[in-house]
């Protein structure tokens, strides 16, 4: 029983802050990967590093895609 609840609260705890992650700012995940990187021993960490290309190219909080044209407007239409 005890280590259900143990894993229960690790998967609660790993979803809250993937979530978290996932809501953030492109410009709040750069700056708590540079302050991961400055940590001993994360400094030349290859994981950390993907991360940071991917955080680099993320559009804001990854909700919406770059640059999308929204369905409800078409470039050049005529407004009603």
């Amino acid at each position: 029983m005890l280590a259900q609840q143990i894993l229960v609260a690790v998967l609660v705890l790993a979803c809250a802050l993937y979530s978290t992650w996932r809501l953030l700012g492109a410009r709040t995940r750069l700056a708590l990967l540079e302050a991961l990187a400055r940590r001993p021993g994360f400094a030349h960490a290859g994981w950390l590093a993907r991360w940071r290309a991917r955080a680099a190219l993320a559009p804001g909080c990854a909700g919406c895609a770059p640059n999308a044209v929204s369905p409800k407007r078409t470039p050049d239409a005529l407004r009603r």
